[in-house]
């Protein structure tokens, strides 16, 4: 079993975004770093993750920890709409540190030379093509498990998680529906 998340905010965004070239990266997913002081209480964990081919190229696609964040180009970076809240959200007087979804960058992320690769999935060359990878809201997929089950993966602060084209050809152009939840892991306990 999970981390049992118990008070949490969930956002959703929807991209539309053109092929990437082989090996390239669809998107990045992450929390900005927390401000001095909050000890980075407030995590981000994935609940859905949707793609669907808009041009007819096979597309092989795969969820990877990245290795380095890169840097960001603006404005590429994407913060969700606030879609619900479960158990009075993220807990009182918490601020919620927006996760991003990042399209561009001026240096690419990276991953290791080895990556493990935590979800994968092949789109045959056709439009409207799709996959769609879930996780309940109350125990969402916060990362590669940590070294303790004790331990909550906080994959997404830090360098984040990779939509990454695994193929050795160009991707087809997507369509991509991230949500995920941000909660307190200083209020949410391990069952």
């Amino acid at each position: 079993m999970g981390k049992q998340i118990r008070t949490y905010n969930s956002f959703e965004l929807t991209q539309a975004i053109a092929a990437v070239a082989a090996g390239g990266f669809i998107c990045q997913l992450k929390m900005p770093t927390p401000p001095a002081g909050t000890n980075g209480s407030v995590q981000m964990a994935l609940t859905r993750l949707e793609v669907q081919l808009t041009t007819a190229v096979a597309t092989e696609l795969a969820l990877v920890e990245a290795a380095t964040a890169g840097t960001a180009t603006a404005p590429s970076t994407f913060g969700g709409v606030n879609v619900s809240s479960g158990g009075g959200g993220v807990g009182p007087g918490t601020t919620v540190f927006q996760g991003k979804v990042i399209t561009a960058w001026s240096v690419a992320p990276t991953v290791a030379s080895t990556p493990k690769y935590l979800r994968r999935s092949l789109l045959t060359a056709a439009i409207g093509q799709s996959f769609a990878w879930t996780w309940p809201e109350d125990d969402p997929f916060c990362g590669p498990p940590a070294q303790s089950p004790l331990i909550a993966s906080l994959a997404f602060t830090g360098a984040g998680m990779l939509l990454h084209n695994v193929a050795a050809v160009s991707s087809g152009a997507v369509i991509v529906t991230t949500r995920w939840v941000e909660y307190n892991a200083s209020l949410n306990t391990l069952d």
